[in-house]
């Protein structure tokens, strides 16, 4: 916790003689300016909280979590914690994808980047890239969507977006930081080239 306003998560722990420092990844706006000035700590300002400013020998008090805010939108980064799915069939056309969520509060989304052939970066702009999508699933919504592709490889990255008043640091009753979506079931359909999958020769 930091100037009583700000969680943020560190990633590892370098020390040198009895100084220990606290780091995390770089992030750099996706738009490619990446000349040092404008890029900040990864995971700076989690569970819906804003950045705030930092010096040098600020106070940190350690808050214990549950669960990691580790997902940052239009990053790569390793670093960052998502529930991946992949399949490769070739040749094949995909027409939907489905899945069962349990969200147990109304200020955390799980949010699904579904990515075709690789053909953009997860930094790409979703709005922006057809191969590139980001479907979210509102309450008592359990219709398909459709996809409507055709490709080689589907990627499903399922992550938690946890907005703005999941935690109260001022009288701390909200707790959506708390908690995490669940998925429980995905399924994907599709449509491919007929197979042969066993062969027999007769005498007929």
């Amino acid at each position: 916790l930091l100037a009583g306003r700000e969680l943020l998560h560190y990633a590892w722990v370098r020390s040198a003689g009895e100084t220990a420092t606290l780091e995390m990844p770089r992030f750099f706006p996706p738009d490619g300016s990446n000349d040092g000035r404008s890029a900040r700590g990864l995971f700076r300002g989690r569970y819906g909280t804003a950045p705030q400013g930092l010096s040098s020998g600020e106070a940190l008090v350690w808050m214990p979590i549950r669960y990691w805010d580790r997902h940052v939108p239009r990053s790569d980064d390793p670093e960052q914690n998502a529930l991946q799915l992949t399949t490769s069939i070739a040749p094949v056309f995909w027409k939907s994808l489905t899945w069962r969520q349990e969200v147990s509060d109304a200020s955390v989304d799980l949010e699904c980047l579904v990515r075709f052939d690789q053909r953009v970066p997860f930094t790409a702009d979703p709005a922006a890239n057809p191969d590139l999508r980001l479907l979210t699933r509102g309450a008592g919504n359990d219709r398909p969507f459709t996809l409507g592709r055709q490709a080689t490889q589907l990627e499903l990255r399922f992550v938690a977006n946890y907005r703005p008043g999941c935690v109260d640091l001022t009288t701390f009753r909200a707790h959506g930081w708390k908690t995490t979506p669940t998925v429980r079931e995905v399924r994907v359909e599709y449509e491919s080239e007929g197979r042969i999958l066993e062969e027999r020769v007769t005498a007929r």
